[in-house]
């Protein structure tokens, strides 16, 4: 009736291959992923120089200009009329 031999347990995550079922594949492709994305943040950061902020966004030549729109904001805080 019983095919396992006296005394050993039968093993219940066996697949259809005959091997115990490890982790799903999802979860390592997930984990692949995961460390890919992570890996190129990295390699990213020491390509800019780990460089961000509203800084990175501006170019070298503007640093000194003001736009219109602050400089507006800044003659109408310090009360001059045009």
């Amino acid at each position: 009736m019983n095919d396992a031999e006296p005394g050993v347990q039968p093993e219940h995550n066996v697949g259809s291959t005959g091997r115990v079922a490890g982790i799903p594949r999802w979860v390592k492709v997930c984990v692949v992923v995961a460390v890919v994305v992570v890996l190129l943040m990295i390699l990213a950061m020491l390509i800019t120089g780990g460089q961000h902020g509203p800084g990175r966004h501006q170019s070298a030549s503007g640093l000194g200009e003001r736009t219109a729109a602050s400089r507006v904001a800044t003659d109408a805080d310090s009360g001059s009329a045009h």
